[in-house]
């Protein structure tokens, strides 16, 4: 005996779940400023991989293996802040500009849903770049410094380092959502880099370790692991290395 199936049957949890999340997703990769920062992210890496060579050649001095580079490169803080504008720009300011939240809320979905959905795909946007980054990072690293080790912890470096990246998103998703302004929260979020940047190492000069402050955005002061001749520095851009 067949049983046909209620057209009005409600479709699943996960089904309406996966739907926001791929419409996250095609909404980034479809948005030309997604690729032009990726493509200035890529620029960026590139540029901290080649310019230390040149230099290196022009004052006629020998390039040595460094079997340390791919792990440790770090890039700059600014990538972290590029790609959360890149990911997270788009998820709830623009769709207040355009207006195509109005229909996305109408669905039978809840708010609740509608916020972990964007906020997953963007975890997939975002692991996704990073993953041919430091792919990307990788090989430039075995061609230009000869063999690489400790490569095995290179899932935790991509994984640090989105979560470096996700405090920033975290903070484009709440100046999005109050302002419904995209150019706002851009601007909010390059201005709170650049007063970091600025403020961070007047602040630890005068004030000493205690004013590290790992759970703040950026980057804050270095010192040595205790025991050891290995630098690190504070702050969430280094949660990767931390």
């Amino acid at each position: 005996m067949t049983t046909t199936p209620n057209p009005k049957q409600r479709p699943s949890w996960f089904s309406r779940f996966w739907a926001i999340v791929r419409y996250e997703m095609l909404w980034d990769i479809r948005k030309k400023k997604f690729i032009m920062i990726l493509a200035v992210v890529f620029a960026i890496a590139t540029l901290v991989l080649v310019l230390p060579i040149a230099l290196t050649r022009s004052s006629g001095e020998t390039i040595t293996a460094n079997p340390t580079y791919a792990i440790t490169f770090g890039g700059s803080g600014f990538i972290f802040v590029l790609l959360a504008i890149a990911t997270a720009v788009n998820t709830f300011s623009s769709e207040f500009e355009s207006g195509t939240i109005v229909p996305l809320v109408t669905k039978p979905v809840s708010r609740t849903m509608i916020f972990l959905g964007k906020l997953f795909g963007a975890f997939i946007i975002l692991l996704v770049s990073y993953a041919i980054l430091y792919g990307y990072i990788t090989l430039a690293s075995l061609a230009i410094y000869g063999p690489q080790s400790d490569l095995q912890f290179m899932p935790i470096i991509v994984l640090g380092n989105l979560l470096s990246t996700f405090i920033w998103v975290a903070l484009m998703f709440a100046v999005g959502t109050i302002s419904k302004s995209t150019i706002i929260s851009v601007i909010v979020a390059i201005m709170l880099f650049l007063a970091l940047f600025i403020a961070a190492p007047i602040i630890n000069e005068f004030s000493g370790p205690s004013a590290n402050l790992n759970y703040f955005p950026g980057t804050r002061a270095s010192d040595n692991i205790l025991g050891t001749n290995t630098t690190i520095s504070s702050g969430t851009d280094n949660l990767a290395s931390t």
